[in-house]
């Protein structure tokens, strides 16, 4: 069974329906390429209040996506943000992990490994899923084709979010929205474009990012943030026309009580030349005052300044979860606490895209080319294991822990070679099967004891018989030279000791 992001079962699309693109734009009807309208233009305080109202009742409101897609395109700050989570989360390393220890299904998590991760447009499906971080929900279409008795996905293509309606009676499941029925007499119920387009196993993964509980158009960072968007830009426009009107240096005139008619006039003229934005021409005895606002300290544009750094440590706070590393540093130990508040969200970003991922990629490709899941279930998408993770292992394993070799090649990611395929081993490594492949595993889990233990010590028996007699060094090399057994270690300890001599006494 395969269920969508509300935890309902999806009913699976045709077979015609995998190969061809449905999600197309046209000219006409409510899929069109580009938004009927810029917002971010008209936007007011009024205006976004009715978009959030109607997100907050599942409407269908195309208005607000388009909000949400230019909130990252014209807030500078925004984007930086959440570009920086993004691309952590992105970047962050993943692995298949087979449902169980047995040999069907690491071989069934070696097939998702190399026809499903290891593809080029893998990584690029990612970034288009995590698109849900500023909007709360992403969508991908996703074009399979069968060749050779096996489906594979051919192409990941991304949906705009204002294409997406919801459910009138349950407002958390999502729809296509329709071209056909909006051509003809597009009726809209409840804000719901008559007869969407369901969607169907296989043919989509949409990733909805949880950031907190609640409808899906709820949860994006944008819908956080708008409000913290809106001031900021009400505060900058502020800024600029104040700049405009007081931030340019005044040429003022200045006549005593004496002049005529006609030096005042050639005074202005003066001052109309050399000022073209602002200039002014007033008797000594007049005096023009431009009162800076409350709370200013006397610099009226540090005001407006003030209320824009606090709408973007809002927004660093919402996307990140902290300021210092987004906005002002301090200490290195505090730094480093705030790294890790946003190393948290990453973590948690990456469980999620990697359950999607697991529940609407890796599920339909399996289930599709292998029918009925077998009792442990489908291989899943995971986080990578930190490489520290692995090393309490490896000591234990040198103490006699016997490890199963799937397991291991799972977290490091190495795959099985094939029988009759050239290996690279460590120096003194065990030999490969007299067949080719993989080692014993028993033959690589005896680093302690048994027989390495013993064919060490049947190598250097005869040096120690030599030494337990020995009354010096030059006696022991003398007894080295006599047991043929120890004849190279005793060549080898003279080297070292004449280099030793050599050392010591200042040679090179």
């Amino acid at each position: 069974m395969i269920v969508g992001p509300d935890g309902r079962p999806l009913r699976p699309e045709p077979a015609a329906e995998l190969r061809a693109r449905r999600a197309l734009p046209s000219i006409v009807g409510l899929r069109r390429a580009a938004a009927a309208r810029a917002v971010t233009p008209v936007l007011d305080p009024a205006l976004l209040a009715r978009l959030l109202r109607r997100v907050a009742r599942g409407e269908w409101t195309p208005d607000w996506w388009e909000l949400a897609e230019e909130l990252e395109e014209r807030d500078p700050h925004y984007r930086g943000v959440l570009q920086q989570r993004r691309l952590a989360v992105e970047a962050a390393p993943r692995e298949v992990v087979a449902a169980d220890d047995s040999a069907a299904s690491a071989a069934l998590a070696d097939e998702v490994r190399g026809r499903l991760v290891a593809t080029a447009a893998w990584r690029d499906l990612a970034g288009e899923l995590l698109d849900a971080l500023g909007k709360g929900v992403a969508l991908v279409e996703i074009v399979w084709r069968r060749a050779g008795g096996r489906w594979e996905p051919v192409g990941y293509h991304r949906v705009p979010q204002r294409w997406i309606a919801w459910d009138r009676d349950d407002p958390s499941v999502p729809l296509l929205v329709s071209n056909d029925a909006a051509r003809t007499a597009p009726t809209l119920r409840a804000g719901v474009p008559a007869e969407p387009i369901a969607i169907g196993a296989g043919k989509w993964a949409m990733h909805v990012h949880k950031g907190k509980s609640g409808l899906p158009q709820r949860g994006g960072l944008g819908y956080a943030i708008a409000a913290m968007f809106l001031l900021k830009s009400l505060a900058l426009r502020q800024w600029w026309a104040y700049g405009e009107t007081y931030g340019l240096p005044a040429r003022i005139g200045r006549y005593d009580r004496n002049a005529s008619a006609e030096d005042i006039e050639t005074l202005r003229e003066a001052v109309a030349y050399v000022a073209r934005d602002f200039g002014a021409v007033i008797p000594d005895t007049m005096r023009i005052d431009i009162e800076a606002p409350a709370g200013s300290g006397g610099r009226p544009g540090e005001f407006f300044e003030a209320q824009a750094r606090l709408c973007d440590a809002q927004v660093s706070k919402a996307v990140v979860g902290q300021t210092m590393t987004a906005d002002d540093g301090s200490s290195r130990a505090q730094a480093q606490v705030h790294a890790d508040v946003r190393a948290d969200l990453v973590a948690d970003d990456s469980v999620q895209l990697c359950a999607t991922l697991t529940a609407q990629v890796v599920a339909p490709y399996c289930a599709l080319n292998h029918g009925a899941p077998p009792a442990a279930g489908w291989p899943r998408i995971e986080p990578a294991a930190p490489p520290t993770e692995l090393e309490p292992v490896l000591r234990a394993m040198a103490l006699g822990l016997e490890v199963p070799a799937a397991w291991l090649r799972d977290r490091l990611g190495v795959p099985e070679p094939g029988r009759g395929e050239d290996v690279v081993r460590a120096p003194g490594g065990p030999a490969p099967n007299a067949g080719g492949g993989a080692p014993e595993p028993q033959a690589a889990l005896d680093p302690t004891g048994g027989e390495w233990r013993r064919a060490g010590m049947d190598a250097i028996r005869p040096a120690l018989d030599a030494a337990r007699g020995a009354r010096g060094g030059e006696d022991l090399l003398l007894r080295l030279a006599d047991a043929p057994a120890a004849r190279g270690l005793g060549r080898m300890l003279d080297d070292r000791l004449f280099r030793a001599r050599v050392d010591a006494d200042g040679g090179g």
